[in-house]
């Protein structure tokens, strides 16, 4: 357990194996004034450990001035452990960030964090890396963001998401206030790639017109299953606005696009029906 000022760290630790330690713990989670920012990594924590340690945060009277919570490679932590967390995180009415990287979730896990989500107020952040997100969870996830009131930053990186899981993604961009999207090292090919910047593109478009300041404006995509012959025609969709793409393992294309003409938009380029052809399409070459 370390302590900086305002950060409370317990990492690469047994707790589990330690009562006096976990006294100490829940002691200045349950009386320090000054506590701003939790992080378990590697702790070794369980249910009844998170659920005891949640329980004397919850008595701290400086408890809304909590921001941030990270709970990352913890895997012993159950579907129940995980739902009571997410069920009291609701009372932490300052929290802006919750890291969950390298922490699985499952379709039943998903949707609590997307209840989480809707009933949020300041959450703002969330990382759920390398958490084996596959599309199944991901429907869960978005409908959380899109019920979010203010859900900006989103971290999917190193999950299962292929080309469907994109197109999931790139519907939320007109329902969501998310402004950074991160699906570095996922299994999305330059159709996905596609439907994510022109349903970004589109949305930009819109929110010009109506004089709102609020829309995607970086995707992070490097990492991914896209052709090199098909980068630079991504990175060259057109050109009108800035948007940031980060397409490649080592290149940000910081570049001006500009909305698809009418033959190449979302609606009448892109649809789920599509995307499954191709998928199929590129099943049979595989197998082939």
């Amino acid at each position: 357990i370390s302590q900086n000022g305002e950060l409370l760290r317990i990492s690469d630790f047994r707790l589990s194996q330690s009562p006096d330690l976990i006294t100490e713990l829940k002691s200045r989670c349950s009386t320090d004034k000054s506590l701003r920012y939790l992080r378990f990594q590697k702790s070794g924590l369980d249910d009844s450990l998170l659920s005891s340690i949640l329980s004397s945060i919850l008595q701290n009277p400086s408890l809304k001035e909590i921001r941030e919570i990270s709970i990352e490679n913890e895997n012993n932590l159950t579907d129940n452990g995980l739902k009571n967390l997410f069920e009291k995180l609701i009372l932490f009415k300052n929290l802006s960030k919750l890291s969950l990287n390298g922490t699985k979730l499952n379709s039943n896990t998903s949707k609590s964090l997307a209840f989480l989500m809707s009933q949020h107020f300041v959450l703002d952040e969330i990382d759920i890396s390398n958490c084996s997100i596959n599309t199944e969870e991901l429907e869960y996830i978005i409908d959380g963001v899109c019920q979010s009131p203010c859900l900006k930053i989103l971290n999917l990186s190193h999950n299962h998401i292929n080309d469907i899981g994109a197109f999931i993604i790139s519907q939320s961009f007109s329902n969501s206030n998310l402004s950074h999207i991160d699906v570095r090292f996922n299994n999305i090919t330059e159709i996905g790639a596609r439907a994510l910047i022109e349903a970004a593109l589109v949305e930009e478009e819109q929110q010009k017109k109506q004089k709102q300041k609020d829309f995607i404006n970086q995707i992070l995509l490097h990492g991914n299953s896209i052709q090199v012959s098909e980068i630079l025609n991504l990175a060259n969709i057109s050109s009108s606005s800035k948007i940031k793409i980060d397409i490649t393992k080592n290149i940000l294309i910081s570049h001006i696009i500009q909305k698809p003409s009418s033959s190449s938009s979302l609606s009448s380029s892109i649809n789920k029906n599509s995307l499954d052809n191709s998928l199929e399409e590129s099943e049979k070459k595989s197998l082939n």
